[in-house]
């Protein structure tokens, strides 16, 4: 995931080494199924790749058409402090190293 450098999240990180990421499936209707890893993480600086891997996600989820755009005005918010407090200029890579699985089913 990308998270600004001087980000709460980025702090958190940091301060831990450690995270836990949870995904729920939307698309169970009548069920709560969800799978989450834990482990330890690693903060990498995109530095000169930051306008990629933006793209690179964008794309993916907007498609070819709105994914460019996002990465742009991205980039134009990230470069001129203007994402939301605290994210800072500098964008981060966090990757978690899954230690630990879990997936549930209820309902």
């Amino acid at each position: 995931m990308c998270i600004g450098a001087t980000s709460a999240k980025a702090h958190r990180f940091r301060a831990e080494g450690r995270a836990t990421l949870s995904v729920v499936d939307p698309g169970s209707a009548g069920r709560y199924r969800y799978v989450a890893v834990e482990g330890p993480v690693t903060l990498s600086e995109l530095g000169d790749g930051t306008r990629d891997a933006m793209l690179r996600m964008a794309t993916r989820y907007l498609g070819a058409e709105a994914g460019p755009r996002y990465a742009d005005n991205f980039m134009e918010n990230l470069v001129n402090d203007n994402l939301h407090k605290g994210h800072g200029t500098t964008e981060l890579l966090a990757s978690i190293q899954g230690a630990r699985w879990h997936t549930e089913i209820l309902g």
